[in-house]
């Protein structure tokens, strides 16, 4: 074993980078509808950048046109004003000022909400007061009763735990705060300086979303159609949804699956060469200390008996140990794939273990057929 450290060691990490590289892009091409479903919850979303009222019941009489015109039913509506700030952690205050030693983790974006829209979109009937908010956060709660943003403080009446507009997820790679506030233009004073507008002027986002009811091919027609028109003859307005990003997203996993396939079975060779190559040294190297073995009185039954025991250990040790680098490194790896929208945990495992299950298996004919080359040797 100390003569074949590196060789077993070599074994081991290409093993362990099979698994990993086999495993994830396998769940992430299978889990691709679910990767679609996360990122976008609802299947349409239309947001109008500059809101307008009378604009954005137009849009929306011309969405209910389209999907009629489509015979399809728009279902579990949602819709709701809110504006977007961008905002630097500085200690316990939130500023618009960078300083030194800021990093990207320290940046968070305020999307501030209508408290009239909560509560149509919940059912709910809060209240709430001068410098009061709601404060709902998509990764880890805020857990504090005050929060102070660019030398204002506000109280935080009640912090969420779900909320219809937004989610919580360990693996975000952006901090985003929704506060429910019951005037969006107190808060919104430099939002109001910076494109110079009067407060009249509403400069808040228009957001829709909702779901569409008929067969595949009536709601992909409706949501193009609807994506050209409103582009068109709506300035400020983007449609996104699962049926416009379908064929791209299925497109980057069909190539994270190619790519993942391809170098996984490039390691894959490079194992089976490494493993063929150490049992033919190994067999020219013990062969003479086996004819000694013979010569002092042990039959060829126990030589043949003392070969397979060592061959067995020294040869299965590096798989064990792939095995349990991958147990190990599980957590992490799940992390990983929550940031390309992969966060069922339970495909994953059982992506990693058919892909342990059928490695091994391949793992045990490389060792049956490099054994008889070595056997072959050292007889």
């Amino acid at each position: 074993m100390k003569q074949n450290a590196v060789g077993l060691s070599n074994i081991c990490v290409l093993s362990t980078m099979v698994l990993v590289i086999i495993s994830s892009t396998v769940s992430l091409y299978i889990g691709k509808e679910d990767v679609l479903r996360t990122r976008y919850p609802q299947e349409v979303y239309i947001t109008n950048s500059v809101s307008d009222d009378v604009e954005n019941k137009k849009l929306h009489d011309m969405v209910e046109k389209i999907c009629r015109d489509n015979q399809v039913e728009i279902t579990d509506e949602k819709s709701w004003h809110m504006a977007e700030l961008v905002k630097i952690k500085n200690g316990e205050e939130y500023t618009s000022a960078m300083i030194k030693d800021n990093s990207s983790s320290d940046i968070v974006f305020f999307d501030v909400i209508r408290l009239a829209d909560y509560n149509q979109l919940t059912g709910e009937r809060m209240e709430l007061g001068d410098k009061e908010a709601i404060l709902f956060t998509n990764g880890e709660n805020y857990g504090k009763d005050k929060i102070r943003i660019d030398e204002e403080t506000w109280m935080v009446k009640k912090e969420l735990d779900t909320a219809p507009f937004g989610k919580k997820s360990d693996s975000n790679t952006e901090n985003v705060y929704y506060m429910i506030v019951s005037d969006e233009k107190e808060f919104m004073k430099d939002y109001l300086e910076k494109y110079q507008l009067e407060a009249e002027d509403k400069p808040v986002k228009w957001r829709e979303s909702f779901n569409l009811r008929g067969s595949e091919d009536q709601k992909l027609k409706a949501v193009k159609e609807l994506k050209a028109q409103a582009e068109s003859e709506f300035e400020h307005t983007g449609v996104q949804g699962r049926y416009l990003e379908k064929e791209t997203f299925f497109g980057l996993y069909g190539g994270v699956f190619f790519i993942g396939m391809y170098l996984g079975s490039l390691f894959l060779m490079a194992t089976v060469l490494i493993i063929y190559y150490k049992q033919i040294s190994e067999g020219f190297d013990d062969r003479e200390r086996y004819q000694i073995m013979q010569k002092v009185g042990m039959s060829k039954r126990e030589v043949k008996s003392s070969i397979r025991s060592q061959i067995l250990m020294v040869f299965f040790l590096p798989l064990a140990m792939a095995i349990i680098h991958i147990a190990v490194a599980f957590p992490v790896i799940t992390k990983l794939l929550a940031i390309f929208y992969l966060k069922n945990t339970k495909l994953f495992f059982g992506c990693t273990a058919g892909t342990v299950g059928i490695f091994a298996v391949f793992y045990v004919i490389v060792f049956v057929i490099t054994a008889k080359e070595y056997y072959k040797i050292v007889e």
